[in-house]
């Protein structure tokens, strides 16, 4: 589908993955793609693709972000969209991370976006653009092993709204992209992280749980090579920047167990929390509630709710 372009954008962690996947989607469409990665081969391969701008990039470093708002400044052609999906993460019972470990976590994935926001913000409040910020679908529950990447994906969910509240008087639209399972060099990289944790940690507690960990890795890569491309992804993230009216999430499931998953996860924590209340709603009442909200949010859809 042709495009008019608004404006280059700008894809953190696009080597691989959803961010290859969107980069070439965008291209592809004839928008002028700032393609940023962290190692000069992924760069190389980037440059191949027509309508795409390599830029090398560690999201951790502020001298490389700076080098990048000074780069976009200096091409002239502004910045209409920002989609922040470079990220990390590794199977591992949380209690057993150093604190080390789990700044570098948040360091890419909720500072890293913040550092590229806040370097990139005049260009998009000029272009009146937009900002997609790729989440998942962890962070709406969690799991026993992935505590940090999870609550990642929690703060980058408060991280969007209190930034779309921010925003919204200056023109700029922010979205969540939260995708299920799709297929991605990210799981192999998982894999190398945690085998390395595996060979370097004292463990305080759980040997246990680090064995079942380290017994089902091969099994977790067998089955990411059977989940889809993230082509569903990138149609999102199309849409968070294009749409005349995006909407503030967009779940991407691969399937119904990723919904209900997600879906559960959220509503055990409301009843969870309306049970430990002083002034509980009764289950008629938090029916009545959550019709009430869900005609709010809905009226005017683009998709009917039923």
């Amino acid at each position: 589908m042709a495009m008019k372009s608004l404006g280059p954008v700008l894809v953190t962690g696009a080597s691989t993955g959803i961010g290859r996947t969107v980069t070439e989607m965008l291209a592809g469409n004839g928008h002028l793609v700032y393609a940023t990665a962290r190692k000069k081969p992924a760069l190389q391969d980037l440059a191949q693709i027509p309508n795409v701008d390599p830029m090398m990039l560690d999201v951790r470093r502020p001298s490389d972000v700076k080098r990048v708002a000074e780069a976009v400044k200096e091409k002239g052609a502004g910045l209409y969209g920002l989609v922040n999906n470079a990220g990390i993460g590794y199977d591992w019972p949380v209690v057993e991370e150093t604190v080390d470990e789990l700044r570098n976590v948040f360091d890419v994935n909720v500072f890293g976006a913040h550092r590229m926001i806040q370097a990139l913000l005049p260009f998009l409040v000029q272009s009146r653009g937009r900002i997609a910020n790729i989440s998942s679908v962890s962070g709406f529950g969690v799991g026993r092993y992935l505590g940090s990447y999870q609550m990642t994906k929690h703060a980058l969910e408060v991280y969007s709204d209190s930034l779309a509240l921010t925003l919204e008087g200056y023109g700029v639209k922010v979205c969540v992209i939260e995708p299920g399972n799709f297929r991605s060099a990210m799981m192999a990289k998982m894999v190398e992280v945690t085998r390395s944790m595996a060979r370097s940690h004292r463990l305080i507690l759980m040997r246990k749980e680090v064995r079942e960990i380290l017994r089902g890795l091969d099994k977790a890569v067998k089955d990411d090579l059977k989940y889809p491309t993230p082509v569903p992804v990138a149609e999102s993230v199309m849409d968070a920047l294009f749409s005349k009216h995006p909407k503030r999430r967009y779940m991407v499931a691969t399937d119904r167990e990723d919904t209900d998953w997600a879906v559960e996860a959220l509503l055990l924590k409301l009843i969870q929390a309306n049970d430990g209340s002083s002034f509980s709603l009764s289950r008629k009442e938090m029916h009545a509630r959550m019709d009430k909200i869900w005609d709010k949010e809905t009226k005017g859809s683009r998709r009917s709710p039923d």
